[in-house]
């Protein structure tokens, strides 16, 4: 198994299957990049799942997204840690994410808070059913390359 797929496999506990294209994203705002524009494109269906999704310009870009493809029909569910939202939330006292997720109530949009996702687990996004990207990045500025 050459070095990359043996990464995968210890990551994620799947290894590529022949015929797919997997590519490494090393820089994370370009990762984080990359994951909008898949949400973007989605035409049914996107489910994501992530330790920290901060109330900062970063989860504001993600929750805005969400939320339009939720009005245009797109099915969004969005699983993240309860306890870290919630504490991250309260030290920033932000709230645009928050706000985009209510004004996605009118459409399609599933956003769940769960005690079971850890932080060691990989974050997951998969959109249409036939893309998806995993990775150990949350969302927020911190791994978006915000210098502060």
């Amino acid at each position: 198994m050459n070095p990359f797929s043996h990464a995968l496999d210890r990551a994620t506990g799947a290894r590529p299957i022949p015929g797919n294209i997997v590519r490494h994203i090393a820089v994370s705002s370009d990762a984080l990049d990359a994951m909008l524009e898949m949400i973007s494109r989605a035409q049914r269906s996107v489910h994501f799942e992530n330790y920290i999704i901060a109330d900062d310009e970063t989860g504001c870009r993600f929750a805005t997204a969400w939320a339009e493809r939720a009005r245009a029909g797109v099915r969004v569910r969005v699983l993240y840690d309860a306890f870290a939202r919630a504490a991250r939330a309260a030290a920033s006292g932000a709230s645009c994410a928050a706000t985009a997720w209510t004004s996605a109530r009118s459409g399609d949009l599933d956003e769940r808070p769960d005690r079971g996702v850890q932080p060691r687990s990989p974050q997951v996004l998969v959109v249409d059913g036939e893309q998806s990207m995993t990775g150990g990045l949350c969302i927020g500025n911190e791994w978006a390359g915000d210098p502060e």
